[in-house]
Parts: C-alpha cells; sequence; structure tokens
C-alpha cells in the first residue's frame, strides 16, 4: 500500500501565489491566517503529492466566501455647536466605516443604561442627518451626552459622542431704573425727592423723609436762583443759606440738593419750588 506525502511547492508564479497563507499537515490543508473577501476573493496554492517513487503537482484555485461585515466606526461631521443654533437645525452628517461598502445604512439614536444617552431626547437623526429638538443657551448647559447606533441590517455597531456648544455674545436686551423709593445708601440720614408726592405732595414747605429716620425738612421760600439759594432746615436745627448745591451741614453731614430750573432770564437760573435732597453721614 502507498503512502502519500503532500506540499505545497513553488509554481509559475501566478498559481502559488498564495502558498504563504497556507500550510499542510499530513494531508490537512490549514490556513496560517485570516481571509478577506474585500481584499481577496480569491487564493492560487500548488500542491505537489509524493508516493515515495513518484511525484505529481497541481495547482489550485480556493475561492473565499463573501460575509457580512459589521459596520467598525460611526462618524459626526461636526461635534461642536454654537448656542445660536435654532431648533430643527441640521447639526452634522453621519457616516459609518463598513468593509461591506455596497451595505445600506441606518443611524438611530440608542439606549447605552448609562449616562451616555443622557441626552438623546434633545436630538433626532433624520437618514444620515443629526436634527437638534430644542435651542442651546450655553450658560445653562455647555455639553451633550448622546449615544448612536449604526445598522447594515444584519449587524449593529454603537458609539458615544459629546457635543459641546459654543458661547456666543448676546447683546443686552433690557434696561432697568432703580426706583427712587429703593435707595438704600449705607449711612442715608435722610432721603427727600420732589418728583415723589410721598415726599413732597406738591404744596406746602413740609419734605417728608423716605429713608424711614423721619428726618423731616421744612423750606422757608418757594423760589431759588442762583445767587442767595434758599435753605431748608434740619428738624429745626440747622439751617443754612449757601449759595451753593452741595451743602455742608454740621457733624459730618453733607446735603446733595437737585433742582429743575424754570426759566433762564438775566443770566440766572429761576428754579422751581421742587428740589431733590439726600443727606448723608460721612
Amino acid at each position: 500500500m502507498n503512502s502519500f506525502s503532500y506540499s505545497l511547492i513553488d509554481g509559475d508564479g501566478s498559481n502559488d501565489n498564495s502558498n504563504n497563507r497556507f500550510t499542510i499537515s499530513g494531508n490537512s490543508l490549514i490556513s496560517s491566517g485570516t481571509f478577506d473577501y474585500e481584499t481577496a476573493s480569491s487564493h492560487n496554492i500548488y500542491v505537489q503529492v509524493n508516493d515515495g517513487a513518484n511525484t505529481y503537482s497541481q495547482a489550485f484555485t480556493l475561492t473565499i466566501i463573501n460575509q457580512n461585515d459589521t459596520p467598525t466606526d460611526i462618524t459626526l461631521s461636526n461635534t461642536a455647536f454654537l448656542e445660536s443654533v435654532a431648533s430643527g437645525s441640521v447639526l452634522a452628517t453621519i457616516t459609518t466605516t463598513d468593509q461591506d461598502t455596497t451595505d445600506t445604512h441606518a443611524f438611530t439614536l440608542a439606549n447605552s443604561g448609562n449616562i451616555q444617552d443622557d441626552d438623546n431626547g434633545s436630538f433626532t437623526v433624520s437618514g444620515t442627518t443629526l436634527i437638534t429638538q430644542i435651542e442651546f443657551d450655553y450658560e445653562t448647559k455647555t455639553s451633550y451626552n448622546i449615544y448612536l447606533k449604526v445598522s447594515d441590517g444584519t449587524s449593529d455597531y454603537y458609539k458615544a459622542f459629546t457635543l459641546n456648544i459654543t458661547n456666543v455674545n448676546e447683546a443686552p436686551t433690557e434696561i432697568n431704573f432703580i426706583a427712587a423709593t429703593g435707595i438704600s445708601i449705607e449711612g442715608l440720614v435722610v432721603h427727600l425727592d420732589a418728583a415723589n408726592p410721598n415726599s413732597y405732595p406738591g404744596t406746602g414747605n413740609t419734605w417728608f423723609d423716605l429713608s424711614g429716620n423721619e428726618n423731616h425738612f421744612n423750606k422757608n421760600t418757594a423760589t431759588f436762583v442762583n445767587s442767595g439759594f434758599g435753605y431748608m432746615d434740619y428738624n429745626s436745627d440747622y439751617s443754612h443759606s449757601n449759595t451753593s448745591i452741595n451743602t455742608s451741614f454740621e457733624d459730618g453731614y453733607t446735603a446733595i440738593i437737585l433742582m429743575k430750573y424754570n426759566t433762564f432770564s438775566g443770566g440766572s437760573f429761576q428754579y422751581n419750588d421742587s428740589p431733590s435732597l439726600s443727606l448723608i453721614h460721612i
């Protein structure tokens, strides 16, 4: 009974070009690596058989059968967005890496079971585009976590993304004035306001203090001019008639009197009888 031995031998350079991808053990042909249909769909080997006296050689072409390859990556064209992007805007294009280039791929937002999908609800996927469902506000939230899945119909691949929001300078939207009744100054002793009827009712000589200190004033004249100003009595204790709008009181008090003028005549401003005065201890 003959005994046969098998081996891979050199051929003509084309019929043996895949010999290095195989080995022979006994009567078994063994692969020395993995195959990739997309790289090479067939391999040529040249085999010799020896019965101890004679040899015979034959070329073989081994055909690789294609199988589905799982996608290996997901890519977003953009992961940083201005906070001014409107809701409903397309943010990025989604692509995948797959050896099976003819496969059709479907992209969806998927559950990760952890914080990687915390912000899925703020976005949608339409075909190969990622779309925002909200308006971003950098001052409220600076980043969002989403979890994407790609499916080729047979296999799935998942990947987490962090989307970063870029701050945009926002124009002021409002100007507010603090009402006189809200004045709060440390050391304030008295606050009189001609524009506030609770301070000066518009008639008479009594001005009522808005500071809460009950330091009411009496004004003894009705008209102020830019020379020989009229004066005010502080609780009937201090009275002054000065030509300066900023009037110094005793014991470190300063009175600031603001007055509206009615007319300008003969080089003199004629003031009405509704000045505003604040007295602060300094």
